[in-house]
């Protein structure tokens, strides 16, 4: 799970710091790359930049950017997580 801003911020730039970044592709400004990288490996993926806006698009009609906090309880989700990892 990443920010919709680091979405919108890798169409028209490199965006993100360690774990997650996204840029336009050098070579084809119609695609985003998303790269992603962890202990256990690195991958990068391609995806439409006309579609990734287009769903960016759909999320804030339905989620008024600065208003995700009202949707999501992160706390409630990283104790989930790390619940479930230790056990």
């Amino acid at each position: 799970m990443f920010a919709r801003d680091l979405l919108a911020d890798g169409l028209i730039a490199d965006a993100g710091d360690g774990d997650v970044r996204i840029r336009p592709a050098a070579d084809d400004p119609e695609v985003v790359v998303i790269e992603l990288s962890s202990p256990s490996g690195h991958a990068m993926f391609e995806a439409s930049a006309q579609e990734l806006a287009d769903f960016l698009d759909r999320t804030y009609d339905v989620v008024v950017p600065g208003n995700e906090h009202l949707w999501v309880d992160v706390d409630e989700a990283l104790t989930h997580l790390i619940s479930n990892d230790l056990t």
